[in-house]
């Protein structure tokens, strides 16, 4: 992630934990399997969404995709296969 790129996300994100006292994203991944899921989760501090980031790259194996929303734009959990 570039800087200035990096910079707004974490000004987004603490924008977020000042006016909801949590950070909330929504999130899409898909594996070797022809499997993908996504949903929605919530942090505390940025530390915790910087740790989550970490673990759920390390343990993806297809793409992983994340972003900030507002808490009304929370998607449902999801998983499906294409096989």
């Amino acid at each position: 992630m570039e800087k200035i790129e990096q910079l707004n996300f974490e000004r987004k994100a603490l924008n977020q934990l000042d006016a909801y006292g949590e950070i909330y994203v929504n999130y899409d991944s898909s594996d070797c399997d022809g499997g993908h899921s996504g949903g929605s989760a919530s942090f505390k501090s940025l530390d915790e969404l910087y740790k989550w980031w970490d673990d759920a790259t390390e343990w993806a194996d297809g793409p992983f995709h994340f972003h900030i929303v507002e808490p009304q734009d929370k998607q449902e959990s999801y998983l499906y296969f294409n096989r």
